[in-house]
């Protein structure tokens, strides 16, 4: 299982090297705007990244905050313009799109939110794992940690319950799809504050369940970091 996923990454990492070659001969044509442009990496101009729209804090002021998390931070608002580039980081495996958005979500968190904190992404149950071949939590954990100078913990969280698509479900329902999802796999460390990474931030059940198993280990402090979420 290890040895397939490892085949994976450095598949995943061949395949970027391949699209830097053929840019040079074939400029890309962003994703947002379609535009020519240059990159040798990503599929995104620098004018439609510098474009990711904040999230209002009209619209932060109205998420509520789950009650395992002790504090949330949001990156950008979910919209088309976003939607598009993550596609390419989902299902066009662009990585390094992951460690950009992580990049810039370093920008959004304090002082006091780094000190003695362990940057936890939220974990892919292994079915979808092998499936996808990477974790996008855990590429934006990666542009984050790198930027921030923080550590990443990327295995003491394991998703247990390989729970349906929660796209459909009300919030009710996907609290209970995200029961008693998550497990820790080492019940002797000694984390005691953690940043807790996800792609996208919807009614908070992905990111409560995690915390509450992360706080029923032993850890003190969890602060919730999404790159985005819609207004509503």
């Amino acid at each position: 299982m290890l040895k397939l996923s490892g085949n994976r990454e450095l598949g995943n990492k061949f395949a970027d090297l391949a699209r830097g070659m053929q840019n040079l001969v074939f400029p890309p044509i962003c994703i947002v705007c379609d535009n020519k442009f240059s990159s040798e990496k990503l599929p995104i101009c620098s004018s439609c990244l510098s474009g990711l729209a904040p999230l209002p804090k009209a619209i932060r002021s109205k998420k509520d905050v789950p009650e395992s998390l002790d504090d949330l931070k949001i990156a950008f608002l979910f919209n088309e313009h976003y939607r598009a580039i993550v596609h390419y980081l989902k299902y066009r495996e662009y990585q390094s799109i992951g460690h950009l958005i992580g990049r810039k979500i370093a920008g959004i968190l304090t002082l006091s939110d780094l000190v003695n904190s362990v940057v936890i992404p939220i974990p892919l149950h292994p079915i979808k794992y092998r499936t996808r071949g990477y974790n996008q939590a855990r590429l934006i954990s990666k542009g984050l940690t790198d930027q921030a100078g923080l550590k990443i913990n990327k295995h003491i969280l394991k998703r247990v319950k390989n729970t349906q698509s929660q796209t459909t479900l009300s919030k009710q329902e996907r609290r209970k799809n995200m029961r008693n999802a998550f497990q820790i796999t080492d019940d002797q460390h000694d984390i005691k504050k953690v940043i807790l990474v996800d792609d996208v931030f919807t009614t908070g059940s992905t990111m409560d369940s995690a915390a509450r198993t992360l706080k029923k280990s032993g850890v003190k402090t969890v602060i919730g970091v999404a790159s985005a979420a819609p207004a509503s």
